[in-house]
């Protein structure tokens, strides 16, 4: 399944406030199955967490850098489906990115996920997995930086606050640690919490980079991209350009060169890197059926169950439970969660996404018809007017309120409709009766499209035996 796979029956419409409706139950649709596959996403992530900290944790085959080579690597498994479909000579979809595009978009996201994979093997080997998950965390911070860097997100001062309270979590997580030693035998306990609090929060950065990528290369404008094959295409790259790297690694005496040696490391890495595929896949669909920094909160869930995963593994294995900095570290742990929720409160606000999706949708109608101009104007949110230059006045009808992620606008009063003037004066009888007055044109709408949020809304010639969105 693709994204592409995720649109909008082309539907009609008698009145404006159905173009709104339609529009909008296709977004909260979108948004359901993007949380759908988040709880996909966090489930195998914590799976494949867990056997990672359970093997990098041991003596038997600490490869961080190999560990990052299997794993991207499994993402060709994208590519079976296609092997099976190749006979076809399926045409590329409309708008949709040719293979020189699609292997230079898959190359850059190869070497962003190849690295943010390292960091995180590296900082698994220091620290706990729980620490890792919740400096992991951070990417909503990171997206949201990146984000506001790029202009794909607003800045106001509440998400300045988030940022500034996420960071000084961050550092009060790893102080916490400083009386933390490694010394003990058991292999759960973290041998160095600082470097490897440090690696996560440079993992965290590197899927920030990740997210916003995919969101802007492939979740924005007129170009699709088959994601699937997309992510097949990275795991064909990091399986052929992984091994020079590996290789020179071991030349430099940095890591070396060993297959896994038992059959369970190696069913565990392998199964690690399933895990991984169907992870980081469903996280992209959901980055691209909602947006990077929901999905980078909703990931954020996953926090109080790796602590908690940790805390039974600890206390099974009889390991020695920290004396010192438990108040500053669980302090930590709650600014990042606060700076959290404060951007989600921030967003359901806001509820930037659907608000400007159907400004995007009706302004897009406007420019290509101008006759739909003093029908779709009203509906347009005030910011879009003001950027508009539209000069109707909103009606007060209007609901914006908004409440994520359910977007509604109902308009209360009669919007303009199409006006026929007829002239009194009939060439078939010049007598002074009059045809009427004025003759009214009812309009009919189709919205289509849903593809990277984008619809085309089109007037049409209505045809009885076409159903209208009421007739449905």
């Amino acid at each position: 399944m693709t994204s592409d796979d995720v649109r909008l029956t082309p539907a009609m419409s008698h009145t404006p406030s159905e173009v709104i409706r339609i529009i909008n139950a296709e977004e909260v649709r979108k948004f359901k199955l993007g949380v759908l596959f988040l709880v996909v996403a966090i489930s195998s992530w914590i799976f494949g967490l867990e056997l990672l900290n359970a093997v990098l944790k041991g003596d038997e085959y600490q490869k961080p850098w190999m560990f990052s080579y299997i794993t991207g690597s499994c993402f060709a498994l994208n590519l079976i489906p296609d092997f099976f479909t190749s006979y076809r000579n399926q045409k590329p979809a409309e708008n949709e990115l040719n293979a020189r595009e699609t292997t230079t978009l898959a190359m850059i996201i190869a070497v962003i996920y190849y690295l943010y994979n390292l960091f995180v093997m590296l900082a698994l080997q220091y620290t706990s997995a729980s620490n890792q998950t919740v400096l992991s965390s951070t990417t909503s911070i990171f997206t949201l930086f990146i984000g506001m860097s790029l202009g794909i997100e607003h800045f106001n001062l509440q998400k300045l606050a988030c940022i500034i309270i996420s960071f000084a979590g961050v550092v009060l997580i790893n102080w916490s640690e400083s009386g933390l030693s490694g010394d003990s035998d058991n292999k759960f306990v973290p041998k160095n919490p600082r470097l490897g609090n440090a690696l996560a929060v440079l993992g965290a950065l590197m899927y920030a980079f990740y997210m916003i990528v995919m969101k802007v290369r492939c979740g924005t404008g007129s170009r699709t991209v088959n994601e699937r094959r997309m992510f097949g295409i990275v795991g064909a790259v990091t399986l052929v350009f992984g091994i020079p790297v590996l290789f020179v690694l071991h030349m430099f005496g940095i890591e070396r060169f060993e297959l896994p040696p038992n059959n369970t490391v190696f069913s565990m890495i392998l199964v690690n890197g399933v895990f991984s595929v169907i992870s980081d896949y469903t996280t992209i669909l959901a980055v691209l059926l909602t947006s990077p920094l929901v999905t980078s909160l909703s990931l954020s869930s996953s926090i109080p169950i790796t602590i908690f995963i940790d805390k039974i593994i600890m206390w099974v294995t009889h390991a020695p439970a920290s004396k010192s900095g438990h108040v500053m570290y669980y302090f930590g742990i709650c600014s990042i969660l606060v700076s959290v929720l404060l951007i989600n409160v921030n967003l359901t606000t806001e509820n930037q996404l659907i608000v400007e999706v159907i400004d995007d949708a009706l302004e897009d109608a406007i420019r290509e018809d101008e006759v739909l101009s003093p029908v779709l104007s009203p509906l347009l949110s005030p910011r879009a007017q003001h950027a508009t230059g539209a000069a109707i006045r909103h009606s007060p009808g209007l609901q914006l309120g908004i409440r994520s992620p359910l977007y509604r606008r109902s308009p209360a009063g009669q919007f303009p409709v199409l006006v026929r003037k007829v002239s009194g004066f009939d060439l078939n009888n010049d007598s002074e009766e009059r045809v009427g007055e004025a003759e009214r044109e009812e309009m009919h709408f189709t919205v289509s499209g849903g593809r990277n949020h984008k619809y085309q809304v089109r007037i049409v010639e209505h045809d009885e035996h076409t159903p209208l969105l009421g007739d449905l």
